[in-house]
């Protein structure tokens, strides 16, 4: 697994709520373009955090109003594994491309969907599987046998730009 963190810009404030960016475009574009598109081609899922408000930070119990805990997330994630054991072929890292695209896992519309999102976005062979891995993650989490045009949608949200700011 690959994980990595960027700023979006110089200034690291490029698409931030409460601060204004004070980078020029071209200084955008020069600091993004220093991370390469092959390197960038790995990269599954790209996720905007945004910065937390300081004031509920601190405050006890408030964070975790809005956002599920980290048992909840543990939770979701052994009944997917769960889930995977019984449909009985394996987790989706452990697909061959020729699996992820049977139609015993995928329904027909989204396998047009993400056809029609490779074309359009003009997406590499590697990010065509990595969408369809996350795509059967996504329906592995949700404890469904066939992967949806949901499930697939939810996956290209995650393939913006780095900086999200395109």
């Amino acid at each position: 697994m690959l994980v990595g963190a960027a700023n979006p810009c110089p200034c690291g404030y490029l698409g931030d709520q409460s601060y204004n960016c004070r980078c020029l475009p071209g200084q955008i574009e020069q600091y993004q373009n220093r991370i390469g598109g092959p390197l960038l081609d790995r990269f599954d899922m790209f996720v905007a955090v945004p910065r937390p408000n300081s004031d509920r930070f601190f405050e006890k119990g408030e964070m975790q109003t809005t956002q599920p805990s980290s048992q909840m997330l543990a939770d979701q994630v052994s009944t997917a594994r769960d889930f995977v054991a019984k449909r009985g072929q394996g987790f989706s890292r452990d697909l061959s491309r020729e699996e992820l695209c049977d139609s015993s896992l995928i329904d027909e519309k989204a396998s047009q969907l993400l056809k029609i999102a490779a074309r359009k976005l003009k997406l590499s062979g590697r990010s065509i599987v990595g969408i369809m891995r996350l795509s059967r993650t996504i329906a592995d989490l949700d404890t469904c046998d066939r992967v949806s045009s949901a499930h697939v949608s939810e996956a290209l949200s995650y393939r913006k730009t780095w900086s999200n700011h395109d």
